[in-house]
């Protein structure tokens, strides 16, 4: 009877005490400091602004991109210079063009200037006002200084056989002062591209040759085709040597004779 009861009385519920409650209250309180101890922001929040501050950083980079570009665009379609000045005050006129290409009026000075300077021997440098002792090429045979100078116009693999020709033409008396050439341009035709870069100009003139420095003149007929190609014209630096200078002054058009033929009949 006793164990029946027992059995039948409800078991009572239990309650937190006082106790417990502040045990509760204060581990929260705890983690809540443990928190902050941490840091302001968690992991997620640190990540979260990561991805922010790119997104930012590639929106700053798309508007200098386009700021960029506008400003190509413009420099682009700006027309090109048409004068260049230089330190002297002279302005000349330019113009936009390939890097092998050359105008006919470039070729057809190119020309003339490189054959005054090749055929013209008056036996005497004009600068330093002293005979010219010319320049050995082979054994005793000697060109002018200037059309030894000149000959830096032409071709690597061509100049030695002009230097040989020019050598066998030259006559004696140029170097004692007794003989005088001069070259005599008649016409100067267009110039005709036979390649890429390349050109075949024809040549009408005469060689005029005086003795002992009488007005008694002989006329030489000088009638060639000349074959030129564009090449990149050599810069001169402060430091450069006097040869270079005049190398770089035959080749400032950016060209050079690869050939020289007689007219065909």
């Amino acid at each position: 009877m006793v164990k029946q009861a027992a059995e039948n009385t409800p078991t009572p519920t239990h309650k937190p005490s006082d106790v417990e409650v502040s045990h509760n209250a204060s581990t929260k309180r705890l983690r809540f400091l443990d928190r902050e101890g941490r840091g302001f922001f968690s992991y997620k929040d640190s990540l979260g602004l990561l991805c922010v501050g790119t997104l930012g950083l590639h929106l700053i980079i798309l508007v200098v991109s386009f700021l960029q570009y506008g400003a190509l665009s413009r420099l682009a379609n700006q027309p090109p210079p048409t004068l260049v000045q230089t330190e002297s005050g002279q302005a000349f006129p330019v113009a936009v063009m390939a890097n092998d290409e050359r105008t006919p009026e470039v070729i057809q000075a190119f020309v003339l200037d490189t054959l005054t300077l090749l055929f013209s021997w008056s036996g005497s440098l004009t600068e330093e006002n002293e005979p010219d002792r010319g320049v050995v090429v082979s054994g005793s045979q000697r060109v002018t200084s200037t059309a030894a100078i000149a000959s830096y116009a032409m071709s690597s693999d061509f100049r030695a056989e002009m230097l040989n020709q020019l050598a066998e033409m030259t006559p004696a008396g140029v170097f004692s002062g007794r003989t005088q050439v001069f070259f005599e341009p008649l016409n100067i035709e267009e110039p005709i591209a036979i390649a890429q870069g390349q050109w075949k100009v024809t040549v009408i003139g005469n060689l005029i040759v005086t003795q002992d420095r009488r007005r008694l003149e002989d006329r030489i007929p000088f009638n060639k085709e000349i074959f030129l190609q564009a090449v990149t014209p050599p810069r001169v630096w402060e430091s450069s040597s006097l040869l270079e200078r005049e190398v770089a002054s035959v080749r400032a058009a950016g060209l050079e004779i690869t050939e020289i033929r007689d007219i065909e009949p």
